[in-house]
Order: C-alpha cells, then sequence, then structure tokens
C-alpha cells in the first residue's frame, strides 16, 4: 500500500497491488478501511463518457455499471425475444436481477425457471447455465466476483 493525500490535505491509502495494473488508468481504486485485514474498495463516480463505453453485439448491448478488483457489476439490454445466450460456464459467483421483461434460465442439468423483472439467480462457480429471453427489450443486471476480466477487456 501507498499513501497518498487527498484534495483535503488527509491521507488515504491507495491500491499499489497487481490489481491495479490490470484496471484501466481513468478509473481509481481507493482504500476505504483497512481494519483486521479488511479492505473496502470504492469508484470514483464514472464519467459520462465511462457509462457510455456500451459494447454491441447483435441482438444486445452491454455495459459495466462498476468494477473494484473483487465484483462487478453489468448491464444487459436484450433487444428482441428469444435471444439466446447459450450454455455456459466460468469460475466467477454470478448474480442475476431482472430489471425489466423477463427471461428464461435454464442449467445443464434442464431445471429451468422463468424469471420475471424483480427476479434474481444466483449461479455457483462453474455452474453451467444459460439465458432465453422471453420478452423484447429485457434488462438483466449481473453481479460477478471475481471481476470478469474478458468484459473488462471487451468494453475498454
Amino acid at each position: 500500500m501507498a499513501v497518498a493525500k487527498n484534495v483535503a490535505g488527509r491521507s488515504r491509502f491507495t491500491s499499489t497491488s497487481g490489481y491495479d495494473k490490470m484496471l484501466d488508468n481513468r478509473y481509481m481504486i481507493t482504500v476505504l478501511f483497512m481494519k483486521r485485514g479488511i479492505v473496502m474498495f470504492s469508484r470514483l463516480f464514472p464519467t459520462e463518457e465511462q457509462l457510455q463505453n456500451i459494447q454491441t453485439e447483435q441482438g444486445f448491448e452491454s455495459r459495466i455499471i462498476a468494477y473494484t478488483p473483487e465484483v462487478m457489476m453489468m448491464e444487459w439490454h436484450f433487444i428482441d425475444c428469444g435471444h439466446v445466450v447459450p450454455l455456459h460456464d466460468h469460475y466467477h459467483v454470478q448474480l442475476s436481477y431482472i430489471i425489466k421483461g423477463s427471461a428464461k434460465i435454464i442449467l445443464a442439468d434442464g431445471s429451468e425457471k422463468l424469471c420475471k423483472a424483480g427476479d434474481a439467480a444466483a449461479f455457483a462457480p462453474n455452474e453451467a447455465h444459460s439465458v432465453i429471453t422471453a420478452e423484447a427489450d429485457t434488462v438483466i443486471i449481473d453481479v460477478f466476483t471475481p471481476v470478469r476480466l474478458d468484459h473488462l477487456a471487451n468494453h475498454h
């Protein structure tokens, strides 16, 4: 850890670990609290330009809302009904929250659930899952831990 001075002249800790080297220089991670080995991070408010950094693919748009080395929040806007996110897995824990519309979530064992606005799902590391939108204009928020470097690379 290195000590830096904030605007008011008070010292604060900033991360100098390998994590911050993987992050875009436009962002800064600040350690807000450090006690008994617990470290909490906070990102400065993203700029309008950063919020507009949207990755567009056929049938959907995605953007990173915020991230730290430990956690990432993303928004997915699926334009059409019936859009398929193929069965996949990853070593990240994933939490999903349906903001608008609905989608069918299917697990590798064949179990499925239709999730509507206000519903949430949690996926363990390496738990294979697929999504099929049941309505046009469906919006899903995903939270991943640790940060998804593949998504980070696609959005910067």
